[in-house]
């Protein structure tokens, strides 16, 4: 195109008739028409643009035929350059596809299913669409110019996504255990869940709160979780607390805040569940303790509660409602320390391990008074052991109760060891003393042996105390030997003397406990 009288000072060329032109890309360099003749230089020339030769013809296309709903979609518009058109949305009513709000193209919109769009330099222009509030079917998404002479259409179809739920674990919970619900959802930003089963209302109930009934088209009344980008959704449900009983429950997953009794129509899952009450095990580590032996009572609560709490009612001795923390799986143990049983008198003791349930203590010790929901106060100090315990058990019985319990007892004894028979034996040979006990697995006990007329000896480097001073013709031994826990009868203990280089003669051996003071003796020639 000859430019030859556009004065270098004006901003535009004229018109540029491109009637003929092929479609296609061009690009446009302004070029000096006549070179300085001295310099010879080309340098003025302009810089190089480029356009787009469209065929005037208007189009739509979409970037997708069929659409999960509550994901986007979005149409491409191909008219002439810099050019304002009018996309709209088929039908009528807010269940429709909407043009989302601020896009580069969008420059009018008229509602949120209808806008005026332009162009780019290139004749094109891309819409984009939400789809969470859409109903189910096909769309005609359709473009026209200003004037209504110019038009096209595509067709869209928006199907229903679907939900999914599932529980962590197998299924049975005990009630008090957090519940982990998580599943998928492509339908809607929105998980609407409810529960039906065990005494509660046909139509669901909120799983924060059974006492809250659902109502359809109310989503305040259910319980909601979001969904996350990538289509996944989680809560946590803490089971503690809520006015649930046991038995089998379902828990429903809708896309959205729809009630049992209406989801004819509706997009949802389901996943049962069996809720089961808590309970306490418990045991002692022996059910006879030698004074001055430790003790430890052990068990195991479900339903997940802060701790459990520990009840001792004896003679001389009473702990009341001591509390024992819950290990991560559920496990607990509470000590008796040895300095406390060797002041112990001996006898019967009577243990309580109290299971709160809604981890809400509903019986409790208020200085050595019975105190609780529904419980006569009562002084524990003015009864004895056992009535003391049975005091509390049946304080634990009553209606207004729901505390769980495990009972169990022990017995305090005066420690002992036996020696069995040992025997006569052969100068030079090897044999074993043993015996049994009442003192727990693990005590130590030190041998000593020595004859008539013998000193004691160093026997596998333990230093063994010196007896009165020799005369001609004796010999002695000593050494340790471990308590071992033996069935459900008394503990054992052994002590294998080798080959030892004892002299003939009457020996006396003496087996002490070292942790508490306990002996015995025997005799063999």
């Amino acid at each position: 195109m000859d430019l030859s009288r556009l004065a270098v000072t004006t901003r535009n060329s004229p018109v540029i008739n491109l009637a003929n032109a092929a479609t296609g890309t061009y690009t446009a360099k302004g070029v000096l028409k006549d070179v300085d003749k001295v310099s010879g230089s080309t340098g003025f020339d302009t810089n190089v643009v480029t356009f787009e030769v469209a065929s005037g013809a208007l189009a739509i296309t979409s970037n997708k035929d069929t659409v999960v709903r509550n994901n986007p979609f979005t149409v491409t518009v191909t008219g002439e350059s810099k050019t304002r058109y009018k996309v709209s949305v088929s039908g009528s009513g807010a269940d429709r596809p909407m043009i989302i709000d601020g896009q580069t193209a969008v420059k009018n919109l008229y509602d949120a299913y209808s806008a005026g769009i332009e162009t780019n330099v290139g004749g094109k222009a891309s819409i984009e669409f939400n789809t969470t509030q859409a109903d189910t079917k096909t769309y005609t998404i359709k473009v026209e110019d200003l004037l209504g002479g110019l038009s096209d259409e595509v067709k869209v179809k928006i199907e229903a996504g679907s939900v999914t739920i599932t529980t962590s674990g197998t299924g049975t919970y005990y009630i008090g255990e957090e519940i982990t619900l998580f599943g998928t959802n492509t339908d809607s930003d929105t998980v609407y869940l409810f529960m039906t089963g065990s005494n509660l209302t046909s139509n669901g109930v909120n799983l924060w709160d059974p006492e809250q009934k659902v109502t359809t088209g109310d989503p305040y009344s259910f319980t909601i979780a979001n969904v996350r980008t990538d289509d996944t959704w989680s809560i946590r449900w803490n089971t503690a607390g809520l006015s649930l009983n046991a038995g089998s429950y379902t828990v429903y997953a809708v896309t959205e805040p729809r009630g049992q009794n209406n989801l004819a129509d509706a997009r949802y899952a389901t996943t049962s569940l069996q809720l089961r009450l808590p309970f306490v095990t418990a045991t002692a580590s022996s059910a006879t303790v030698a004074r001055g032996d430790g003790l430890v009572i052990s068990g195991v609560a479900t339903g997940n509660p802060a701790n459990v709490c520990i009840w001792i009612f004896g003679e001389n001795y009473s702990r009341l409602q001591q509390p024992a923390t819950l290990w991560s799986d559920g496990g607990f143990e509470y000590r008796i320390a040895p300095e406390d049983t060797a002041s112990l008198s001996s006898g019967q003791y009577f243990v309580v391990v109290q299971h709160p349930i809604d981890d809400v203590f509903d019986v409790w010790a208020s200085g050595t008074m019975l105190a609780g929901n529904g419980v006569s106060p009562v002084d524990l100090a003015t009864l004895s052991a056992a009535e003391a315990a049975n005091a509390l058990i049946a304080a634990l019985d009553l209606p207004d109760v729901d505390d769980d319990y495990s009972r169990l007892t022990f017995f305090i004894e005066d420690p002992w060891i036996h020696i069995d028979p040992i025997g006569n034996q052969t100068a030079g040979s090897a044999f074993t003393i043993s015996g049994t006990t009442n003192l727990a697995a693990g005590n130590t006990l030190g041998i000593l042996g020595r004859g008539d007329t013998a000193t004691a000896v160093m026997q596998a480097g333990v230093p063994v105390p010196t007896p009165p001073p020799p005369s001609p013709g004796g010999g002695g031994f000593g050494g340790i030997a471990t308590v071992v826990k033996k069935g459900t009868g008394a503990n054992t203990w052994s002590f294998d003397l080798g080959v030892f280089n004892l002299r003939p003669g009457h020996y006396t051996v003496t087996v002490e406990s070292i942790e508490t003071g306990a002996f015995q003796t025997a005799v063999f020639d």
